[in-house]
């Protein structure tokens, strides 16, 4: 096989592989489940009309990644005594008297967990999760404390991984059943059966920049109707743009206190017993062009521990 043909394949099986999975399927017979609920009301009008999704010419990496890491970790823990279970499947009756059926990742003697994936975890820890998930996890946490699985004062824990592998904690947000969470859900759910009814469309509660990467319909909802020169009022982007500078300001902060505390480290060597600390010259170097005067460097450092 050539390498383009290899290529191909893969890319071939990992899209099959991921329209094949229980919530693709799911998703594919036009079931809506806690995972859909808070999602953008649009997406869920169109879901209930099964509307024909757009094609899906590139695989999902993220989500096939996110998926069978979901899986692993689920098998790492299941031997651990404080899980009860795994992929357990939830059924929740909503105030309204709406019925919703999903299975949640993880179950405990005292609440419940949900696995998400994410590429980078500085994000969720300063801004928590989205409605989405949070609407997901009440809604499991509901349906299991209905079931007897958990007492009524259990929480729920949502666990975000970083699929990159960059930051090896997981960031784990925990709380409590919130029914006004769940009645501002619902709230929605009117909102969308009013536009079924009235055969009008329903509010758009992503950004664009994420529809067109997560949505089906992305196509159905704004294909011709982007503006990449305009005014940007998507949340998310604004977000972004937001975390993106406090990433520039920190790196700012953070060359100034090394500047700082190199002045008063000025002729200090040896160990504080956590880090080590030593004054490196190094010698001129000859780059093509010009050569680099030598200069004394700073180097900090753990204190490299030895294995008993």
């Amino acid at each position: 096989m050539t390498p383009d043909e290899i290529s191909l394949m893969v890319m071939d099986a990992v899209r099959d592989h991921t329209m094949n999975t229980t919530r693709s399927q799911q998703a594919a017979s036009y079931l809506l489940g806690p995972s859909d609920l808070g999602s953008c009301r649009e997406y869920i009008r169109l879901m209930i009309l099964e509307t024909e999704r757009d094609d899906m010419p590139d695989p999902k990496w993220a989500a096939f990644i996110g998926t069978h890491l979901g899986d692993a970790l689920e098998t790492a823990v299941s031997g651990d005594d404080r899980v009860v279970g795994t992929q357990v499947p939830i059924q929740a009756e909503l105030p309204s008297g709406r019925r919703t059926a999903g299975t949640a990742d993880l179950l405990f003697a005292d609440g419940v967990g949900d696995y998400k994936a994410k590429d980078g975890l500085e994000t969720i820890k300063r801004e928590g999760p989205s409605f989405t998930h949070l609407v997901q996890i009440n809604i499991y946490l509901l349906g299991a404390i209905q079931m007897g699985l958990v007492p009524e004062d259990a929480t729920w824990s949502l666990i975000y991984y970083d699929r990159s592998g960059r930051d090896p904690k997981p960031h784990v947000v925990q709380g409590v059943l919130d029914l006004d969470l769940i009645n501002q859900m619902e709230s929605r759910l009117d909102d969308v059966e009013y536009a079924v009814i009235h055969d009008e469309p329903a509010s758009k509660d992503e950004p664009e920049t994420f529809c067109r990467i997560a949505c089906p319909f992305w196509s159905k909802c704004w294909q011709g109707k982007s503006d990449a020169t305009g005014l940007i009022e998507d949340e998310g982007a604004i977000l972004a743009i937001k975390n993106y500078r406090a990433g520039v300001d920190l790196i700012k902060e953070g060359e100034r206190l090394k500047d700082e505390s190199k002045a008063r480290l000025t002729g200090v060597t040896g160990s504080t017993g956590e880090y080590v600390v030593r004054w490196v010259n190094v010698g001129p170097t000859e780059i093509k062009g010009f050569t680099r005067q030598g200069f004394t460097r700073l180097d900090v450092r753990p204190v490299r521990r030895t294995k008993k």
